[in-house]
């Protein structure tokens, strides 16, 4: 029997629960966006352009769930959980202004992110349903995560470690 692959995870870095990906999304799409301020002197034949910053790193990705494997069963309602959670306020702000969804950590092997983030756009769809109880039984979830940072990034910092990273 061939070795299992490695798994991309999404970890609760508050709750130090960790979701492994039952299977790893076909594909991951990053995106950065560069944000310019354009000056406009007089008599200057263009605009000129001014950096202002860089957007936080954001990974889309899709993660489907099967209960029904040949290899027994998986809890597709406790990963849904665990992603729901993932959206909402932790317990225990002491008041609305300090209220966040929990900090999470996106891991995918092969050395390529390791990126401390929140989700920001949870999407779930209900594909199979059990026959008799209809609870669900294949779920794939869309998911978006920030890059959530507290220091200053620059280009030799991603030339060189590129998004395996933690804040």
């Amino acid at each position: 029997m061939a070795p299992r692959p490695p798994r991309g995870i999404l970890g609760n870095l508050d709750s130090g629960v960790d979701l492994e990906f039952q299977y790893n999304p076909d594909e991951l799409e990053e995106t950065v966006e560069v944000h310019f301020n354009k000056a406009a002197p007089q008599g200057l034949s263009h605009e000129v352009l001014q950096f202002k910053n860089t957007s936080n790193h954001v990974v889309k990705f899709d993660l489907t769930f099967d209960g029904l494997t040949s290899d027994g069963s998986y809890d597709t309602l406790a990963a849904r959980r665990f992603l729901l959670a993932s959206v909402v306020p932790r317990a225990g702000s002491g008041n609305v202004a300090s209220a966040s969804t929990p900090t999470m950590h996106f891991f995918w092997p092969g050395e390529m992110f390791s990126l401390t983030c929140v989700v920001t756009k949870l999407q779930i769809k209900h594909k199979r349903f059990d026959g008799d109880s209809l609870a669900t039984t294949h779920l794939v979830a869309s998911v978006t995560v920030e890059e959530k940072r507290s220091e200053r990034m620059t280009s030799e910092d991603v030339a060189k470690i590129g998004t395996m990273r933690r804040s």
